[in-house]
């Protein structure tokens, strides 16, 4: 049933990643000081936190989805109307020879799965890039449906052409259906509430990256043998109710009656699937996947990440190994399944009454099989390798018992659930989607040459023994278990994963030579919210912070942030979350950084999240023209210069009749009178400083001859600061505090961490732009250290 297909890939997500990710862990522990502060591997958006309707209406959707519509009876019926088509001969033309059923059978899977690896090539990247996943679910969601309610007009023999055709387009409609909807449930897993607590705890030394790991992978495992066993349970109560719909069509009375009983069945149960389909679409979070590499578009970048994942496996023998294995034994269980249904309908001559009674004892030994399994792994904390190696013995006992000519397709371990899971898990962290897009080509290809290779072996036999494929099936299964039992070295794969980290963090490292060397980590790595107070750093090279050097750099790196997940750092409520003051902290950061070219990046994440709101689009950038402007004093004259260039040319090109908006503001400082100028930036400097105002106001005099006090206030503040219509007091603050904890100014950044508090900003916001310029930091493979800066943790300890 459904499981097997899905199964084949779910073990597939975890067994030598598990050891995989702990590779990540290794690299980052091994050149890091003891007394650093973790990074969590994780970063967690409220916005896309799993709520309990969301997981159980991604359950609900696998009931509807069962597999009874296109996978069970689907190929049933096809074959029933191949056999009254066929007569005593037993035979058909078909693709220009003259064929056995079973042969007519396997051939059309092969093209169904051929066709299949060409539609995964042109939009398989969907599931990667942007949003569009939730959208081709829901399209091949009705492409099934309207296959399923299709058989309704096909069930009489004459129409065994047309029958072939809903056949093949509801395999390739049911295997998109599965591919998608199981591509959410990383999502789901990574972003609940208990996954959220590990990282947290991990982050504050109580648990270690081994027991974070762990909590990861088994929390994935978790959300598959829920959805698997919550499937089963339905799909029994869905089998129940079928065979009292059979015994109301008296489908025992006549042939006719039996294939008018298979496509009322279909029928149905893509009813049922519809209903179970809506609340997953409803209640499913649009999590974005990533953007598209420069210079791609949707339909392109699908070749591309085949050609990347084909020339990054080489540096991963073990993971090149499994690979292999991986084709090797889902070219087995494919074909093995698709073998053993047109030998169980054979037997029991397509009775749909029998189909359906070995259905439900199928199912619910599917349903124990699967408690036991989850069961014993929670309870023995067993690895998804572990439970990996069972699944394949499984396979060859299947095998074996097919080729000594015991039928059955709901065979205990015909539901190889792991196989999805084990993907996931021998893939680098921070490489899922380019190791994805391999395996899933790997499984198409597999899946049409093993039923093409079976269908010539029954072609060939003399008498046409459809049981012969098993000895072929039986030998595959045993050699794919023979490689990657004995032959992939999880010890071996982690220090290979180590190396291939290295090389990538020492490749970046390089590449960003012009933004400071030796950048210490890779962008795989990079991906905590937490702040690392005491990370230990090299003093700065100012000097290659120049615009054109650092613009080289990022474009020889490829270097792509990740600025959406920015903004989720601030409070919900709070209007740097609101009312788009997020865009002005990210914006000086970068600027401090020396990295003026990401503004154009930013400029697209901000596209992005006003769509077509002209009016949030003015308001979004007006806010970061004026915090460039506004940084210039902290960070440097010539950067602002670059920054607010970069921001007019990609308005300009991107968003013209905004930047004809923005060009027609007049000054908001010439009208105002000096002596009000000079006023109103004592005002704002004394908001910042406080009670302490005068006592840094004289620092400052004595230090230059009585000048930088005036400077400070008149020009600075008076003349630049102060005018708050269109970043307010507030945002203000917060902006000179992130300018000089950018700039590692440590005694100023104090100063202004506790006036950006004094004019209003809460400790939540203070720690959310402290991670902003610590991710930005990491992302950017910037030289900066927050090291001596221990009044960062001030807020949290004051409970502002």
């Amino acid at each position: 049933m459904s499981v097997a297909k899905a199964g084949l890939a779910a073990t597939a997500a975890s067994a030598q990643a598990e050891e995989a990710i702990n590779a990540t862990a290794g690299l980052a522990t091994a050149e890091t000081p003891e007394d650093v502060r973790p990074v969590a591997p994780d970063q967690f958006d409220p916005r896309y936190e799993t709520s309990s309707a969301e997981k159980w209406s991604y359950y609900t959707y696998y009931i509807g989805n069962n597999g009874l519509t296109l996978f069970n009876f689907g190929p049933t019926i096809f074959q029933d109307l191949l056999s009254e088509a066929a007569g005593d001969p037993g035979r058909l033309r078909f693709l220009g020879a003259s064929r056995t059923i079973n042969s007519v059978v396997l051939l059309a899977n092969g093209i169904s799965f051929a066709i299949q690896v060409v539609l995964f090539l042109v939009i398989g990247s969907f599931a990667d890039f942007g949003a569009w996943r939730p959208y081709i679910l829901v399209f091949w969601s009705v492409v099934a449906w309207a296959i399923g309610f299709g058989w309704l007009g096909v069930h009489t023999q004459d129409k065994w052409e047309v029958a072939t055709g809903l056949y093949m387009v509801g395999l390739i409609a049911y295997q998109m259906c599965i591919t998608f909807w199981t591509a959410a449930f990383p999502g789901l897993a990574r972003n609940t509430i208990h996954m959220r607590t590990k990282a947290e705890e991990y982050e504050d030394g109580k648990i270690d990256r081994a027991e974070y790991d762990k909590a990861d992978s088994m929390m994935r495992n978790k959300l598959q043998n829920e959805a698997f066993m919550a499937q089963s349970c339905g799909e029994i109560v869905i089998l129940a109710v079928l065979v009292g719909i059979l015994f109301a069509l008296n489908v025992n009375a006549s042939a006719a009656n039996n294939l008018w009983g298979l496509s009322v069945l279909i029928a149905f149960a893509s009813g049922v699937w519809l209903l179970l389909a809506l609340p997953w679409f409803w209640f499913e979070k649009r999590r974005p996947g990533q953007k598209l590499p420069p210079g791609m578009n949707i339909i392109s970048v699908g070749f591309w990440q085949v050609y990347r994942a084909i020339s990054q496996i080489w540096r991963l023998r073990q993971t090149l190994i499994y690979l292999i294995g991986y084709f090797l034994l889902g070219d087995s269980l494919n074909t093995t399944v698709t073998v053993i249904s047109t030998l169980q309908n054979t037997v029991v001559s397509y009775n749909t009454l029998t189909l359906t009674y070995l259905l439900i004892v199928g199912i619910a030994s599917q349903l124990v099989g699967i408690f036991a399994f989850w069961t014993i792994q929670k309870h023995f904390q067993l690895s998804t390798k572990t439970m990996f190696d069972a699944i394949m013995i499984g396979i060859i006992i299947l095998d074996a018992w097919g080729m000594i000519g015991i039928w059955t397709q709901k065979f205990g371990f015909h539901n190889a659930w792991e196989f999805w899971i084990m993907i996931s898990e021998v893939t680098p962290r921070g490489k899922e989607f380019l190791f994805f897009s391999l395996f899933s080509i790997m499984g198409k290809t597999s899946a049409f040459i093993g039923p093409l290779v079976s269908s010539a072996i029954i072609d060939a036999s003399p008498s046409g023994n459809n049981s012969l494929p098993f000895y072929f099936l039986l030998g595959l299964s045993v050699l794919s278990f023979l490689l990657l039992f004995f032959f992939v070295d999880l010890e071996e794969s982690r220090v290979e994963q180590e190396k291939f980290l290295h090389d990538e963090k020492e490749l970046l490292g390089s590449s960003l030579g012009a933004v400071g060397e030796g950048a210490s980590t890779s962008p795989s790595d990079l991906r905590s919210p937490s702040i690392n107070l005491d990370y230990e750093q090299k003093p700065v090279d100012k000097d290659k912070f120049a615009l054109e050097d650092s613009k080289t750099a990022i474009d020889d790196a490829i270097a792509t942030l990740d600025i959406q997940s920015l903004s989720a750092l601030f409070p919900e409520s709070c209007n740097y979350t609101q009312d788009h003051g997020w865009v002005s902290i990210v914006g000086v950061v970068l600027l401090g950084f020396g990295q003026e070219p990401h503004i154009e990046e930013l400029g697209e994440t901000i596209l992005e999240q006003t769509k077509n709101d002209e009016n949030a689009q003015i308001k979004a950038f007006r806010k970061l023209r004026e915090a460039l402007l506004k940084a210039s004093p902290l960070v440097g004259f010539p950067r602002s210069i670059n920054g607010l260039a970069i921001l007019k040319k990609f308005l300009d090109n991107s968003l013209p009749q905004v930047a004809k908006t923005l060009e027609s503001d007049k000054s908001l400082r010439e009208p105002v009178p000096l002596e009000q100028r000079h006023k109103r930036g004592k005002e704002f400097f004394g908001k910042i400083y406080a009670q302490h105002t005068d006592r840094v106001l004289g620092n400052l005099n004595s230090s230059s001859g009585g000048d930088l006090g005036e400077f400070a206030t008149n020009c600075i503040y008076g003349d630049l600061m102060a005018e708050i219509s269109i970043l307010n007091e507030k945002e203000t603050g917060l902006l000179e505090f992130v300018c000089c904890l950018t700039l590692a100014a440590g005694l100023q950044a104090k100063g202004h961490m506790y006036g950006a508090h004094n004019l209003g900003n809460s400790g939540a916001e203070l720690e959310a732009s402290t991670k902003i310029v610590e991710r930005l930091a990491k992302d950017l493979g910037m030289q900066w250290s927050s090291e001596g800066m221990e009044f960062l943790r001030t807020p949290k300890e004051k409970g502002w």
